[in-house]
C-alpha cells in the first residue's frame, strides 16, 4: 500500500524552497517559499487562496492563478531554521526579479525586510513613482516654499550674519562661503600630509 501524503507538515529544516509562478500569457511573475514537501500541495493552497482576502487585498497570485495558463518551478531549494530566514531568502529573489521584470512582478508586498532590502525596496518604489508622476516633486517643493515661506525667509536672513570658524585655518568666514572655504582647507592640509590618493 502506498504512503499517504502529509499535506499538513511544514517543516523548513528539510523542505525550504522558494519558486515562481509565471503566466504563459501575460509573462507576470509571483515569487513565493513554502516549507512544504510537495511544491504541487502548496499551489493547491494558491488555488484556494485566490478567493480569499489577505490584509493587503486579494492573494496578489490571484491575477497569474486566474488567467488558467501558468506554470511554476522551484528555483532554489533552501534548508533553513525558520520561517523568517526562509522570508529573507525569498525577499532576495524577489528584488531580483523585481529589479529585471518590474511591474512583471505581482507580489503585493515584500515578504520579509532586512534593514538594508527596505532601503532599496523603498528607493525602486520611489524611482518608478517620481518616473511616472515627475510634476510631483516641483508640486510638493512649491507648496512647501509658500506655506512656510516666512519662516524659510528668516532662516535665510539669520544665516546670512551667522560667523564660522574654520577648524583647519581658524579664519572667520559667513554661513554661506564656510563650507567651501573648509573643502578647500580640508584638502589642503590632507595633500600636506600626503593623504590624498589619486586612483
Amino acid at each position: 500500500m502506498p504512503q499517504k501524503r502529509n499535506t499538513k507538515l511544514v517543516d523548513y529544516r528539510k523542505w525550504g524552497k522558494i519558486y515562481i509562478i509565471v503566466c504563459r500569457k501575460t509573462k507576470q511573475i509571483y515569487v513565493g517559499s513554502t516549507g512544504r514537501e510537495w511544491l504541487e500541495e502548496r499551489m493547491r493552497l494558491h488555488r484556494t487562496d485566490v478567493n480569499c482576502k489577505t490584509k493587503t487585498g486579494f492573494c496578489s497570485s490571484k491575477e497569474i492563478i486566474n488567467g488558467g495558463d501558468y506554470w511554476f518551478i522551484t528555483i532554489e531549494l533552501y534548508p533553513c531554521n525558520s520561517k523568517r530566514e526562509l522570508e529573507l531568502r525569498e525577499t532576495e529573489h524577489y528584488l531580483k526579479y523585481k529589479r529585471i521584470y518590474g511591474d512583471l512582478c505581482v507580489n503585493a508586498q515584500t515578504p520579509r525586510h532586512t534593514k538594508e532590502s527596505f532601503t532599496e525596496y523603498n528607493n525602486a518604489r520611489s524611482k518608478i513613482y517620481k518616473k511616472a508622476h515627475p510634476e510631483v516633486g516641483k508640486l510638493t517643493s512649491a507648496r512647501y516654499y509658500e506655506k512656510n515661506k516666512d519662516e524659510l525667509k528668516m532662516k535665510n536672513d539669520a544665516r546670512k550674519d551667522k560667523v564660522c570658524i574654520c577648524e583647519y585655518c581658524h579664519q572667520q568666514k559667513s554661513y554661506a562661503s564656510y563650507a567651501r572655504h573648509r573643502s578647500l582647507c580640508f584638502a589642503k592640509t590632507c595633500d600636506s600630509m600626503n593623504h590624498i590618493n589619486i586612483f
